[in-house]
């Protein structure tokens, strides 16, 4: 025993020279992690086909385009020829590609275009664990960097994305985003002020553990050592890949890069500070450089389209903030019967619960004064809290005011990016919570490799419900031409985009078809030419035709136009004979067309950079050059100096083995009897399980209204109203339908606010399977504008190609174009300015006139405010009297007419009526009051005095306010 005690020291210095091993694939850790991934990988490995996501099958069809561009030999299009109805749309000079990239590679090594794209998912998933796993590696024990690892993929927002959104690019992005922070970790410095303990047995037989800082000759990235130079290159290429991903992702993610680097810089001071800041500033400009390609033009050419509309309509931010306690929500079964079954965008109760508690052992061992440091837990904490509230309304003004931030669309993304530093705060957790096992002791495994299995477990049991197949799976193999041409025209995503974003500003409206779209549905790839168009003394020949050119031999006896059915973007050019001609734009779609003098000609319409696309790709040459070069002068500096890298086999060896028996056993539990289980198996149908209306609404026999939520009866002006609807097929949908929600008067049947969906639940109904439901959920916003009152909420169906609303039958038999769920209370969230009334100040039973003002236009606006809750409804009168007090005119009607019954009003709410008075020569003042409008028994008039007034009636002068 005396001679383990006195090896403690080489043990615990072997403990802080580990370094991981790139070249060591097969390290155990690597196949736990992949292990751990299976079961969220299986569904995907299990079934033929896709998930039937929202967005999916747009990425495929992006995939088949670009598979189409390099076998033309192009290999970044900036236009997808065949899209937009086969006129052409720019999506990739806006849409970050990378995603495309990885599935067209993986289809080129003999996989079909649906395998390929799910190899790219299985791929993804895999990296999410190893990602964090090695950045939390950086700070933690192995078991604690497991358990971090586990953390990152088990949220449940990385099952929404995978098996309902299906928005695989932002997918893709969140896996890289742990490997740039992994990456610029020893770029700046080894994090000196942790500790890294490993359990020891003592003479006397008990655990102890041997803490130790870091030591200095844990040499930082770039002063030595090819792991810092490997470092410093895999930085830059991470961080150029999370660009080319995702461009909103990167954006919303940059921020939590650059303060883990100031944290990094700042509570790790040394004298080398300014050059470790610089060769990471140095990293951050040619990672920039190498996708200027990408994102200079995509920012750049912003104005050539319609990027407006993603920042309005559907895609409003203020409509996608969620609450805190769905935020915070814990996990339920998704029922089965839903197409896309509702998933809360939440953090995972397990992620937080166990943050929460690592926090706290950490903030009492600190206490009690043992070795540890709060900094990281801390900056960790603050940026969870941060990402989190910004997926809340108490962000909104920053929403609002931050430049680029409204082209995020869906504040919920942040949940993707703040579940990495709640991941590291379980991985922390883990740590501390196996320092602070006392029970351990008592048993004959190692402490940390219990708590390391013990926090895996409720990780992965915390989204047990999530690892089944929710969704169905539909075969798509190698998806043609004629594929895309149809998914086009039946949903009407023009170009795989929900608002035609990207549609040319030379547009001057939407096409619904084209001439084109008969060949395209062939299979074919179709000839722009119009050749209808052309005399029949023409002769054509064909000479070129790619997805970036036309090249035609003309042969006329005069001057011909030459229309080419493409939409022009910049970049297009035309050529005659060699020679630049200048291009004409045909109204309304912003077709080419040039002009040709008589004779035979070579006619070229070639798509090519632009002058701000030339600038962008010199610089990601520039940076590329200078990388390479960078590499090979460090590789000269470190070829004969690299450091060897140790590990202790021992180390792991025992959470290894466990673990692995673990995970076997549970995905045998999870695939084999799990099924079986109720809890986990939710099916609605014939009913909705859990909705809070049940309906039965036929709309023209092809849409049914099951049920639908509605949170809260009553809105203040100013805020949303959240609605779900669920929609079952009656029959096979073969037209596409948007549903409208409104909110209308009842008394002008005028439509105060509205919301409409261009597919239901975000999903084309073409594809609604009969046999599942789709969720819909919608967000009225209310304007301010509105009055306050009791409204409509009606629903509706569109059939968007006809432009008609489908009927539904009402109780009576009739048939209607809006079916009326309930009405809605309208409250005003502003006050009412009374500073320029005339104070009146009468009390009629509990109701008590403030004043009122009339104009000159004989509007008489009178201000009304409840002592108490009324619960009984009245009328309004106001009479018109001459000289003698003899009534000449009446305006009798229900407060507001109607649209606030007195009944209906709050406490304290102050209610404005609005009544024009028809003028009379005899009219000399005006009688006002209210009476039971049942016996017309009017209601006691007092003044301040407490007196009753005569006639139970306040008298007014008919003369104008001022």
């Amino acid at each position: 025993m005396g001679d383990r005690l006195a090896d403690q020291p080489a043990r615990i210095d072997q403990c802080y020279n580990q370094r991981v091993n790139f070249r060591r694939v097969l390290h155990s850790d690597y196949v736990l992690l992949a292990l751990l991934t299976l079961p969220a990988a299986l569904p995907l490995l299990l079934n033929a086909g896709l998930p039937n996501t929202a967005d999916g099958v747009l990425h495929l069809y992006r995939t088949v385009e670009l598979d189409r561009a390099w076998r033309d030999g192009v290999f970044y299009p900036r236009i997808a020829p065949d899209f937009a109805y086969g006129y052409g749309y720019p999506i990739f000079n806006y849409y970050a590609p990378l995603f495309y990239f990885l599935s067209q590679v993986l289809h080129l090594l003999a996989l079909n275009f649906e395998w390929g794209m799910k190899a790219a998912i299985v791929f993804m998933l895999f990296f999410f664990p190893l990602g964090m796993y090695l950045l939390a590696r950086e700070w933690l024990s192995r078991e604690a960097a497991l358990v971090a690892g586990v953390a990152y993929l088990y949220v449940p927002y990385r099952f929404y994305e995978t098996y309902i959104q299906g928005d695989y690019p932002q997918l893709l992005a969140l896996a890289i985003v742990p490997f740039c922070l992994w990456a610029v970790t020893p770029a700046l410095t080894r994090p000196r002020s942790l500790t890294c303990s490993t359990s020891l047995r003592g003479a006397d037989g008990t655990a102890r553990t041997a803490e130790r800082a870091s030591t200095p000759s844990a040499a930082p990235v770039g002063e030595g050592g090819g792991d810092g130079s490997f470092r410093f290159f895999t930085f830059i290429f991470c961080y150029t890949a999370l660009v080319l991903a995702h461009n909103i992702t990167a954006l919303i993610s940059t921020p939590l890069i650059g303060a883990y680097i100031l944290f990094m810089l700042f509570t790790h001071r040394t004298s080398r500070i300014m050059y470790r800041a610089s060769r990471i500033a140095l990293a951050i400009v040619l990672a920039i450089g190498l996708s200027a390609f990408f994102w200079l033009p995509a920012l750049g050419e912003q104005r050539y389209v319609h990027i407006e509309k993603l920042t309005r309509g559907f895609f409003d931010f203020h409509s996608f903030f969620i609450s805190p306690s769905e935020l915070l929500a814990p996990n339920s079964a998704p029922d089965l019967a839903a197409v896309n079954p509702y998933i809360p965008f939440n953090l995972g109760a397990s992620v937080v619960a166990l943050s929460v508690i690592g926090l706290l052992l950490a903030l009492a061992r600190h206490v009690r004064s043992r070795p540890v440091t709060l900094t990281p837990q801390l900056f960790l904490a603050a940026c969870a809290l941060a990402l989190a509230a910004l997926t809340l309304p108490l962000s909104a003004p920053l929403w609002e005011h931050v430049p680029l931030l409204v082209l995020v669309e869906f504040p919920w993304r942040f949940v993707g990016v703040a579940a990495i530093p709640l991941a590291m705060l379980v991985g922390f957790a883990a740590q501390v919570t196996s320092d602070e096992w006392r029970v351990a002791r008592m048993i004959a495994i190692r402490h940390s490799s219990f708590v390391c299995t013990i926090f895996i477990v409720l990780l992965v049991l915390d989204c047990f419900v999530y690892l089944f197949p929710r969704t169905p799976f539909i075969a798509y193999n190698n998806p043609s031409l004629a594929d895309i041409a149809k998914f086009e025209i039946d949903s009407q995503a023009l170009g795989t985009t929900s608002a035609s974003e990207y549609l040319p500003l030379w547009t001057q409206r939407r096409m619904y078809d084209s001439p084109l779209t008969s060949t395209l549905l062939n299979d074919r790839v179709p000839d722009h030419l119009q050749r209808e168009a052309l005399p029949a003394s023409v002769r054509v020949e064909t000479l070129t035709q790619t997805v970036m050119q036309d090249v035609y031999r003309f042969n006329s006896v005069g001057v011909l136009t030459i229309h080419l059915r493409r939409i022009y973007f910049p970049g297009w050019t035309a050529t005659i004979d060699g020679t630049p001609a200048p291009l004409d734009l045909l109204a309304p779609n912003g077709t080419m067309r040039v002009q040709m003098p008589a004779g035979a000609h070579i006619v070229a319409f070639t798509f090519g950079e632009t002058n701000l696309r030339l600038i962008a790709d010199g610089i990601s040459l520039v940076a590329l050059v200078v990388v390479s070069g960078l590499a090979l002068w460090i590789r000269r500096q470190t070829a004969h100096g690299r450091r060897q890298t140790t590990d202790d086999p021992r180390l792991s060896s025992v959470v290894r083995r466990r673990s692995s028996i673990v995970v076997t056993l549970a995905i045998i539990v999870f695939y084999f009897i799990a099924p079986r289980i109720g809890f986990v198996r939710v099916s609605s149908l014939p009913t909705i399980v859990g909705a809070q209306h049940a309906r039965q609404d036929n709309f023209g026999d092809e849409l049914q209204l099951l049920a639908y939520d509605l949170p809260s009866a009553s809105v203040n002006t100013g805020d949303p109203l959240a609605l779900t609807l669920y929609w079952q097929p009656l029959r096979r949908i073969e037209s596409d339908y948007a549903v409208f929600v409104h909110l209308d008067s009842p008394l002008t049947l005028e439509t105060v606010a509205q919301d409409v969906n261009a597919h239901p639940g975000n999903i084309s109904t073409i594809e609604l399977p009969l046999s599942l439901y789709v969720r819909d959920p919608h967000v009225v916003s209310v304007p301010h504008s509105v009055e306050p009152g009791i409204y409509a909420l009606r629903v509706g169906v569109l059939d968007t190609h006809a432009n008609r609303a489908l009927t539904v039958t009402q109780p009576d038999g009739s048939q209607r174009t809006r079916d009326t769920l309930q009405t809605i209370r309208v409250r005003r969230s502003t006050s009412v300015d009374l500073s320029g009334i005339t104070r009146a100040n009468v009390r009629f039973g509990n109701v008590e006139l403030i004043g009122y003002t009339l104009g000159a236009d004989n509007l008489l606006t009178t201000y009304w405010r409840a002592a108490q809750m009324p619960n009984a409804d009245a009328t309004m009168f106001v009479h018109l009297l001459d000289a003698n007090g003899q009534t000449v005119t009446t305006f009798d009607a229900p407060p507001t007419n109607g649209l606030l019954p007195l009944s209906a009003w709050d406490k304290d709410e102050i209610v404005i009526d609005r009544r024009t008075l028809k003028s009379n020569a005899d009219a000399a003042r005006i009688a006002l009051g209210l009476y039971d409008p049942q016996s017309s028994q009017r209601y006691s008039a007092q003044n301040t005095d407490g007196a009753r007034l005569p006639d139970d009636q306040v008298v007014l002068p008919l003369t104008p306010t001022r």
